[in-house]
This record gives C-alpha cells, sequence and structure tokens, in this order.
C-alpha cells in the first residue's frame, strides 16, 4: 500500500499542472483550494496510519520472526496515541470546510458500523447538533425572502433567529406562521394556520457549490487506501446529491408520514406544509416539545455521573466505555455477544422507579411542599425535572429513570425495516441527529403517556423496485437461517460437542454439535442468491459472498467478526476477493448503509442486534403476500435434510 502510494506521489509530480487545470475545469478555483487544505492535513494522517498497519498485521505475517505477531491489546494500545494524535486535527479541518465534511464527521460519530474508535466518535459528537450556524441577516433571511418572493414578515409572525439546529448542508428555525394552509395535525391547531408552530429549513446557497469538489477529495483518499470502500461510495455519493432540492425532500417527508401512519402510531413524522417549500427552503410543522435524540441521552449520562459522583461526564463515559469494550471483548471471545438487558427487563425497572417518583411527588404536593426541602437533602426528590432527558426526576433526583435503550433500538429497526421491506421507500440517513426524543407525558395524541420518536430529515430517500424489494425479503431470510447454522453462532461455541463424520449430534442437556453439511449448504445457497442478485467480486467466491451477506445483512458484533474488527475484516476480504462493480445493486448499497447506521446506533448504547433477526418479521410478510413465502421456507429446509439439498456441487 506504501510503495503504491509513493508511486502515486512520483506520478503526481509529474501530472501536476495538467491535473490541476482539469481540476480547476472541473470543479472551479474555490474546491481546488479547500481539496488542498484537506488534503494537507488528511494525507499525512491516512499515510501513518497505513504504516502502523503494516507494522502490526502486513509484517508479521511474512516476517514473523522480526515482527512477531501482536495481541489485539498490543496493537488498540499503539493505535491509541494516533487516534489522540489526529481526531484534533481532521475535526478541526471538518468544521472549517463544512458541508459534505459535516456528513462524514457525523457517519464516525454515529458509529456506523461499530468499528469507529471511541476517540473519533466523541471527537465528531458535535457534528450530530452543534454544527455552527450560518449568519441569520445575511444568509438566512435573504434565502427565504428570495425563496418565498415576499418579507418574512408577510409570513411570519415571528421567526427567531438563533437556529434549532444546524446540519451539513442547511439550518432550521423555530417560526410562528401568519399565514398558510390550514392543518388536519395533532401537533398543530387543527383547521388553523395563523399561529401555528413550525421550523423553516433553510439550505446554505453555498453548500451545492463546493460539493463535487469535496466528494473528489474524499472519494480519491478513498479510492486510494480503502478501495473496498469505492463502490459504496459511488452510491453515497449520488445518494447526497438528492439533497439539495427541498421540494423532493418535502414529497419524501409526506410519503413515509403516510406510510407509517398506522404501522406506527407512535412515531412521529412532521408534517410538510407543500405551499411553503421551495427548492431551498422547507416549511415543516414543530414538534413540541423534543430533543434530539443525542442530546437526551447526553443529559442522562450527566444524570448518572452525578448520581456516581463523577466531576465530570467525559470520565464517568470514558469509564462506562472501557468497562463495555473490556466485557464485549471478553466475551467476543468466549464467541458471545455482550449486550445490555433487553426491552421488557428495562421497562419493567422504568416503571418501578415512575411509581417511586410519583409517590415522593404525591407525598410533597399532599404536604403542601413542606417535605420539599428534607427530601431534597437526602436527595429522594429532585428540582424541577426538565424536558430535556427523560424529563423525569430532575438532575439532583435519586430516582433515576433512564430511557429505555434497548427499546428504541428495536423501534428503529422495526420502523425502517417497515420502510424497506413492506413500503419500499426509506429513509437512508437515519443518524441519530435525525431523531428526536419526546419524554412520556410530552405531546398530544394517543401515545402521549409513552415514550416516542420523532423522525426528521427526508433528503437521502430512496424507493426500491418491488422485484429488488422482495429479493432483499429473501435474503433477510437465508441470512437469519444460515446464521443459525454457522459454527460462529453461541449455540456451538458452548456445546462441548462430538462431531460425526456427515454433521449434527444431540447432545445432553440440549446441547446441539455442528451439522457442517447443512452449514455448507447455507453458504452455498446464500452465495448464489447473492450472484443471481448482482453482487459481484473479482474472484465470485462462495466464501466472499457469504461473508459479505451475514455481516451487511446480519450481525456486525464483535463475537461474530473475533478477533477482527469491522475496518480489518473489510481489509481481509478485499485482500482475497476484491468486491466487484456495485452498479446493477445501487439498491443495495443505502439499504446496507441504513443498516450499519442503525446497528451502530446499537453499538453506542450497548444493544447490539442482528439486522436479520430485526427485519425478519417484515421480509415475512413480504414474501407472504407476493406468494413466495413457502417457496423460500422450503429452500431453507432443504439445507437440512439429508442428500444434497437441492444445491449443485
Amino acid at each position: 500500500m506504501l510503495r503504491v502510494a509513493g508511486a502515486a506521489s512520483v506520478a503526481g509530480s509529474a501530472g501536476a499542472a495538467l491535473g490541476v487545470m482539469h481540476l480547476r475545469d472541473e470543479v472551479g478555483d474555490e474546491s481546488i483550494d479547500r481539496i488542498i487544505s484537506f488534503y494537507r492535513v488528511a494525507v499525512p494522517m491516512v499515510l501513518e496510519y497505513k504504516a502502523l498497519e503494516v507494522k502490526c498485521e502486513t509484517l508479521p505475517k511474512y516476517l514473523p520472526r522480526v515482527f512477531p505477531p501482536m495481541t489485539d491489546g498490543e496493537e488498540r494500545a499503539l493505535f491509541e496515541p494516533l487516534h489522540e494524535k489526529w481526531k484534533g486535527p481532521i475535526v478541526e479541518k471538518f468544521f472549517e470546510l463544512g458541508g459534505f465534511y459535516y456528513k462524514n464527521g457525523q457517519r464516525a460519530a454515529g458509529n456506523m458500523g461499530g468499528f469507529v474508535p471511541t476517540a473519533w466518535q466523541e471527537a465528531c459528537r458535535p457534528f450530530m447538533d452543534s454544527i455552527p450556524p450560518r449568519d441569520f441577516k445575511t444568509v438566512i433571511a435573504p434565502t427565504i425572502e428570495a425563496e418565498l418572493g415576499r418579507p418574512l414578515g408577510e409570513v411570519f409572525e415571528s421567526i427567531e433567529e438563533e437556529p434549532v439546529g444546524c446540519a451539513s448542508i442547511g439550518q432550521a428555525h423555530r417560526a410562528v406562521l401568519k399565514v398558510g394552509p390550514p392543518t388536519s395535525s395533532s401537533w398543530g391547531e387543527p383547521g388553523a394556520a395563523k399561529g401555528r408552530r413550525v421550523v423553516v429549513k433553510i439550505q446554505d446557497p453555498s453548500a451545492e457549490r463546493f460539493f463535487r469538489g469535496d466528494v473528489l477529495a474524499l472519494k480519491t483518499l478513498t479510492d486510494l487506501f480503502f478501495p473496498q470502500g469505492t463502490p459504496a461510495f459511488k452510491e453515497i455519493e449520488k445518494q447526497f446529491a438528492t439533497e439539495f432540492d427541498y421540494r423532493r425532500e418535502a414529497a419524501n417527508g409526506a410519503r413515509i408520514r403516510a406510510n407509517l401512519s398506522e404501522a406506527f402510531p407512535d412515531v412521529v413524522v412532521p408534517e410538510v406544509l407543500m405551499d411553503l417549500c421551495t427548492k431551498r427552503v422547507l416549511v415543516m410543522e414543530e414538534v413540541y416539545p423534543s430533543i434530539p435524540l443525542t442530546r437526551a441521552l447526553e443529559r442522562q449520562a450527566a444524570q448518572a455521573a452525578k448520581r456516581a459522583g463523577f466531576r465530570t461526564v467525559e470520565d464517568f463515559v470514558a469509564q462506562e466505555t472501557a468497562k463495555a469494550r473490556a466485557a464485549e471483548r471478553a466475551a467476543a471471545a468466549r464467541g458471545e455477544v455482550a449486550s445490555g438487558h433487553d426491552a421488557r427487563t428495562l421497562g419493567r425497572y422504568i416503571a418501578l422507579q415512575r411509581l417511586k417518583l410519583r409517590l415522593l411527588e404525591g407525598l410533597d404536593a399532599a404536604f403542601f411542599g413542606w417535605l420539599a426541602l428534607p427530601l431534597k437533602r437526602w436527595r429522594l426528590l429532585g428540582g424541577s425535572t426538565d424536558s430535556g432527558g427523560t424529563g423525569e426526576g430532575g438532575d439532583n433526583s435519586a430516582v433515576f429513570v433512564p430511557i429505555n435503550t434497548s427499546k428504541l433500538v428495536d423501534d428503529l429497526l422495526a420502523v425502517h425495516g417497515h420502510e424497506v421491506l413492506i413500503d419500499g421507500c426509506f429513509n437512508a440517513d437515519p443518524h441519530p441527529g435525525n431523531i428526536l426524543y419526546m419524554a412520556p407525558g410530552q405531546g398530544s395524541g394517543s401515545g402521549r403517556g409513552k415514550e416516542r420518536l420523532a423522525l426528521i430529515d427526508y433528503g437521502q430517500v430512496k424507493v426500491l423496485p418491488d422485484a429488488f424489494r422482495l429479493k432483499l425479503a429473501k435474503t433477510m431470510l437465508l441470512v437469519r437461517a444460515a446464521m443459525e447454522l454457522d459454527p460462529r453462532h453461541a449455540k456451538y461455541r458452548r456445546a462441548s460437542s462430538q462431531q460425526t463424520k456427515d454433521g449434527e449430534k444431540a447432545l445432553g442437556g440440549g446441547a446441539v454439535a455442528f451439522d457442517r453439511r447443512a452449514h455448507e449448504r447455507a453458504k452455498l445457497g446464500v452465495a448464489k442468491h447473492m450472484t443471481e442478485i448482482g453482487f459481484k467480486s473479482e474472484k465470485m467466491l462462495t466464501e466472499t459472498m457469504y461473508e459479505m451477506c451475514t455481516v451487511y445483512f446480519g450481525r456486525d458484533d464483535a463475537a461474530w467478526l473475533w478477533p477482527r474488527n469491522f475496518v480489518q475484516w473489510s481489509d481481509a476480504l478485499q485482500a482475497s476477493d476484491p468486491l466487484g462493480s456495485l452498479d446493477e445493486i445501487e439498491d443495495a448499497v443505502m439499504v446496507t448503509m441504513t443498516g450499519l447506521y442503525l446497528r451502530g446506533l446499537g453499538h453506542a448504547v450497548q444493544q447490539p442486534r442482528n439486522l436479520a433477526e430485526a427485519w425478519g418479521p417484515y421480509a415475512e410478510r413480504a414474501l407472504r403476500e407476493a406468494g413466495m413465502l413457502r417457496e423460500v421456507e422450503a429452500e431453507i429446509e432443504a439445507w437440512t435434510r439429508p442428500g444434497d439439498g437441492g444445491l449443485e456441487k
């Protein structure tokens, strides 16, 4: 890899003048300056990482006597100083350049794939909800007036100059309507326009101008140093380019809102006021009260840190993260998945904590507040409740009411499974900054007593053809069944099995011996299906197709990838059988990215998930409705029957 980089540098010097002239014609002078600015920081960083990767992984493979193999812990210890050295300069450069760099910061913070080092996740967290705002008077207000063709005062009774949130290409401001279309939404004032609370989303006029140059800078680095990511990057580039027309986003949001209204009545998708939407301005109802999920989790961490006696939240998070990672690695070495409590267990605990809180508040009210002072001294009653975090108990309360993170992850996976496999229309950018949290008792409607999520930002929506949607549904069922037959499954790791020549042998205590023949049939079945869909690699190896499928559509946790992490797994796959063109399956790219995003959030809150298991019920429904389910089930059943299972050798 370093030899390739060195050769590229020499060749680049020879053709620099011609290359710069071509690029200036392609992306413009300003973009060239941005590319150079980024490369001054990024290229030295990537080369240093790659050099250490060679030392840790390549040299021990070929020169083990000179460079002894390292343990996972030794390798992590060597990389940690690099993380600390480079995270600051890169994050600073991303903030300086903005635009598409913001989006990549969000992907890192979202821990997509569960492979982003903790130091980088924490450094990139501000990209979720702390992007610097554009100036209201010189950028935002003129853009709104130019797009709507009217002064602000003719459309809005008021508009807040401080943005409620900033994103990669725009920002949002709270406002109150003076004019506008009627609404039937339970969130606004039914049938009324004047006085309705809305959020106005405005696109930065410069964002689209710099887009091509920013993508080129990042794509070139990907091509050189992470070639297995190049095919996916092309689809990401294509999909991100669709975000620059808010009229498209408005139509996407309206469609998904309609699709989810019956299936998920407790999930809020804000209504878009189509008559007030243009290419660079989008007006939607305000989901009130709510806060970004990232902020709710941060406030919960602050409450927990204070209760545990930590001086700073950062120290508390660092300790808890280290403990979680250690438990994850120890469990992975045993073939097990380290996970937090399930949704039902957390739900029972939360219900008990709420009961305690209500009893204490009731006592305080019954005695007209006379108990407030002693109860606060004994830390049995908090101060005023804060609508941020859980909104229950306050920061100083001894009655800690956590967010049910297990249910949260399950709900998000369910919503997106329905979008992908039932509706065929899904949000391909579900990072935590696009998720709002509503504590119990907030908002209105039938779900007011529950924790709820509001899903916003539909700039990257993908619509799947029905034929591919059904192929994807079959993929989920094949992967779910194949992983049950894989030796990495925990039931085989736990079993002290005695293998028969042909496969499975029942053992005492409910243990089951590994069935090698069934596993091989499953691998062939999955690989054959992947090939039929259009997945390609250089050698078209069965192992490659199977591994890609089980990780991208199944599990990406430490136990499944052990002893590698996601990047090492990807590098190994690329070295043995490089990924081919994804032109025939571009629809699959954003589905896999969505799955990685959602599972990344699960990893962040110690709730890893198997995508195929989470989406399995929706896959079954989709195939049943199409009259194809029994055929797929028969194919899976054949894997464990005597004979060749119906597969070609």
